[in-house]
């Protein structure tokens, strides 16, 4: 914050609580107190203090440069809370055999059952596609024999 930002703020805390004092000894401790401190932060900080208290001030202890830090950390403490809880969990331990390994037949049946109901798909569209591989015949002629007669 400047100097005449933390005068805004000594300004906005002593018109919520006349007993904050305006002059320029007070201008200089929050000075000192404020300055690494955003301006619309500390302006929030005033008003959570006085929000929860009596409508007139009562009842709340007078509002100082280490009050309006300790609310701000904690209102920055709890955002950072909030938002890890919702991040899922980086480090996550991956199962030591995958399906894939642990059931080889049957990933290789739904891997071609997949491939041949898309081929289907799109040869029922009219897409003209090439074959799974696994339906493509594998002798030269085609997949027809004659079983060696000629």
């Amino acid at each position: 914050m400047m100097e005449h930002e933390v005068a805004q703020a000594l300004t906005y805390a002593n018109q919520a609580d006349p007993r904050v004092q305006l002059n320029d000894a007070n201008v200089d401790i929050w000075w000192d107190g404020l300055r690494t401190v955003d301006a619309n932060a500390a302006r929030w900080a005033i008003k959570k203090h006085y929000a929860g208290q009596n409508a007139n001030g009562e009842g709340a202890h007078v509002i100082n440069p280490a009050t309006i830090r300790r609310l701000i950390t904690a209102e920055l403490n709890r955002r950072e809370q909030t938002e890890r809880a919702l991040e899922p969990p980086k480090n996550r331990v991956p199962h030591p055999m995958s399906w894939r390994q642990r059931n080889p037949e049957e990933f290789d049946r739904l891997m071609r059952q997949g491939a041949e109901d898309r081929y289907n798909e799109l040869t029922r569209r009219g897409i003209k596609v090439t074959p799974p591989k696994h339906m493509q015949p594998s002798s030269p002629d085609g997949g027809f024999s004659d079983g060696g007669k000629q």
